[in-house]
């Protein structure tokens, strides 16, 4: 996906689910989405597998960056009524 300044209503959408990576686009059309789904209705949640705790009880950085690069991101969109 690219990096752009504005994002379709769809391509907004193709993001909704579980993803092991995310590119550089995809990280900004999760952006656009957080700062302008208002204006489109939709309402973003980004969520991951790694835990608040895992990461706390973690002993080292590198530990932490393990975690967060084997960590699932999973997308929800919820459409505004």
């Amino acid at each position: 996906m690219k990096v752009q300044k504005f994002y379709p209503r769809q391509v907004l959408r193709s993001l909704e689910g579980d993803h092991k990576d995310l590119d550089a686009g995809q990280r900004a059309a999760i952006k656009y989405a957080s700062l302008k789904g208002r204006k489109l209705g939709l309402s973003i949640c980004v969520g991951s597998t790694a835990t608040a705790a895992d990461v706390l009880a973690a002993p080292s950085s590198e530990l932490v960056q393990a975690l967060f690069a084997n960590a699932t991101t999973s997308i929800v969109i919820k459409h505004a009524a």
